[in-house]
């Protein structure tokens, strides 16, 4: 029995009393060594109280803080999620126990969902909520049949006294014989935010992990017509032994061998046709956590946002996140690493302390910030070129990303000379913003010519009152309703959403919490609804910026009127404060251009592609700067040595050996 379009109902018949029933339902600390579905409950079992419910969902953990409003043994348990602001998603679940007999009972497990965004949040969650009320029924049955158990002394969630945290995620793919030193068992990423937003994508139309999706990167998205490029075989390592042994087995049969995590390089990086693949898919563990040191140990096929979730439940998070859900920690390394904290933090490279990592010859090599310095520099941002990263350690910081408000400090602008002075003064004097970004979207007048509007955010400390996190809630609920949905819809009303979400972007809510700055956009707006986009990333010296946006503003509209290959134009601002840039006297301080456009059903070919990145290169050379090498560049490799951030590190380390080689022989 499944209930109504507005709640939720199962029922199953259990070999035990009422009281039986009723003891293990209500025996919270055992929940973890035998519940499937409610995996964690903690609080006072008494009427008002606040409990600390996680559920599995999927195998995706849901945390919540419900009210207990019935308690009545041993017949009935109830209790009461409610959103900050009641109306808008509220959840009755209910817990019914019918004596059949002395040895006999049903259990009836039922919710009712009643608010604003019930019509839409339950349908989605319908499936997963029953397959877990008959999983959590059927391990029940097993638990009541046998004699009753005593309590662990020890909660899942008691205190360590070690400063390091190591624990097995138990996933099918870890073998026991991975937990030597160099491969400890991974802990499993955990905890974040509700199953429906984890579940926003940027592109709902296909999926990064599919069999499918291994002929394709983000080119897709720009071209979705383009034609697969499958590889002929496909390594799956998951501990860096396997890394060294797949590294060895192609360099032995001749085979060239390119790395894959989640294939978000749109410049032809990771595609093989009829090639040998290495995919990081299973180097997905979080070795190890250091208090002590404020560092984490992790696999580089770990998503970013999956161990920033594990890492929020330990107060913690990684300094620099990527905007998708979808990052890995390898991947995110082998570019650099850009977020709206970045005018603090730097780039992700700039928080790594030490990595290994195999090189190509398949050999393992340790490399730190103290330790083989050139091995570590040549191969962050190298994209692959040196062999492929096994593990990484990164800095930490104390946040607390899900329940940190912060309020948004907006300025908006109706000319693109206001928009540039104004997002010049805000990137050069940050103040004590936290996070900060900016965005201006250019759109064509039917008819001819133009019209643009632009907005800077700069995310400041502030009290932490209910009203503000009542805001927060609110406008990102119903922001994040939008890219929910996005992808799903008819084409007219995907558009005419993906348009209410750019003015959600334009006029941003005054108030957010540090996760919801961080995946703004990506939790808003599908990639994959309208016309087909395209990124080309800039970074080049902050005393650039003006001149940097102008001319490169001023190409893309060119190539707007001349060739009809955009729609629109938006370009997103950051600062970046980094030590990894900092090469050739150009200082640690840069700004980030980064172009997301919108493109024309056959006004862009290859050949007017090339032209234009070339151009674009081109201006990015004269103002002493760099491309983000996962996005389009020329295919001139004059071009893209000047443009590659990683060549100077390499030149550099070629240098130092060749000098030190000259040394030995002269000695």
């Amino acid at each position: 029995m499944t209930g109504g379009a507005g709640e939720i109902r199962s029922s199953a018949e259990l070999p035990g009393s009422a009281e039986r029933v009723w003891q293990e339902l209500t025996a919270f600390a055992t929940f973890p060594a035998w519940n499937p579905f409610i995996r964690r409950a903690e609080g006072a079992l008494v009427v008002g109280s606040r409990l600390r419910i996680r559920l599995r969902l999927d195998g995706l953990p849901v945390p919540f803080r419900p009210t207990l409003t019935v308690v009545d043994p041993p017949y009935s348990l109830r209790w009461l999620a409610a959103q900050p602001i009641r109306g808008l998603f509220d959840v009755d679940r209910r817990f019914e126990i019918t004596p059949l007999g002395p040895d006999r009972c049903r259990l009836t497990q039922s919710e009712t969902a009643t608010g604003l965004l019930a019509p839409l949040l339950l349908p989605l969650g319908r499936r997963p909520i029953l397959a877990g009320y008959r999983a959590f029924e059927a391990a029940l049955r097993t638990r009541v049949a046998a004699p009753p158990s005593r309590p662990p002394h020890l909660r899942e969630d008691a205190p360590m006294t070690d400063t390091r945290r190591r624990v097995s995620n138990g996933l099918p793919h870890q073998r026991s014989d991975s937990s030597s030193a160099e491969n400890p068992p991974p802990i499993a990423p955990a905890g974040g935010a509700p199953l429906w937003k984890r579940r926003i994508s940027s592109h709902e139309t296909f999926a990064h992990d599919s069999i499918d999706s291994l002929g394709y990167d983000w080119e897709r998205i720009s071209n979705p017509t383009m034609p697969p490029r499958f590889p002929r075989k496909i390594y799956l390592p998951q501990t860096t032994e396997d890394i060294v042994a797949a590294v060895r087995e192609a360099k032995q049969l001749g085979e060239r061998l390119s790395i894959r995590s989640k294939g978000h390089s749109s410049n032809d990086l990771v595609l093989t046709e009829g090639g040998s693949m290495l995919l990081t898919e299973k180097l997905d563990g979080i070795l190890e956590v250091d208090r002590e040191a404020m560092t984490a140990t992790i696999q580089a096929g770990a998503v970013s946002a999956q161990v920033d979730d594990h890492l929020s439940e330990l107060g913690l998070g990684l300094p620099v996140i990527g905007d998708h859900n979808h990052i890995t920690a390898g991947g995110f390394a082998s570019v650099g690493g850009i977020s709206p904290a970045s005018h603090r933090f730097g780039l992700f490279v700039d928080q790594i302390e030490r990595l290994q990592y195999v090189t190509w010859d398949g050999d393992l090599v340790a490399c730190s910030r103290e330790e083989n310095r050139d091995d570590f520099h040549k191969v962050l941002c190298g994209l692959g070129r040196h062999g492929v990263m096994a593990t990484l350690t990164v800095r930490l910081i104390e946040i607390d990303k899900y329940r940190t408000v912060l309020k948004n400090h907006q300025q908006h602008h109706w000319d693109v000379e206001a928009f540039i002075s104004g997002a010049a003064h805000a990137i050069r004097n940050p103040g004590e913003a936290q996070y900060e970004r900016g965005v201006w979207i250019d759109f064509p007048r039917r008819g001819g010519g133009s019209f643009g509007m632009g907005q800077f955010s700069a995310y400041h400390p502030t009290d932490q009152t209910a009203y503000a996190k009542a805001r927060d809630r609110l406008s990102y609920d119903a922001l994040h309703g939008l890219g929910y949905v996005g992808g799903r819809l008819p084409a007219r009303v995907d558009r005419a959403l993906k348009l209410a979400g750019m003015t959600g972007v334009l006029f941003s809510p005054m108030y957010a919490t540090v996760k919801n700055v961080e995946f703004f956009t990506d939790k808003v707006l599908d990639s994959t609804v309208g016309d087909p986009t395209r990124m080309f990333i800039v970074l080049a010296p902050l005393d650039r910026f003006e001149q940097l946006f102008r001319e490169t503003y001023e190409l893309m509209r060119r190539y707007r009127t001349e060739r009809d290959c955009f729609t629109f134009i938006s370009v997103y601002v950051k600062s970046i404060t980094s030590e990894y840039l900092a090469t050739g006297g150009r200082g640690n301080q840069f700004c980030e251009l980064m172009f997301y456009q919108g493109m024309s059903a056959g006004g862009m070919d290859e050949q007017v592609l090339e032209e234009l990145v070339t151009e674009l290169d081109d201006i990015c050379i004269a103002h002493d700067g760099f491309r983000y090498m996962h996005t389009k560049t020329s295919k001139d490799p004059a071009r893209r040595d000047k443009v590659d951030p990683n060549v100077h590190w390499t030149r550099l380390a070629e240098q130092r050996s060749a000098t030190t080689q000259e040394e030995v022989l002269g000695a």
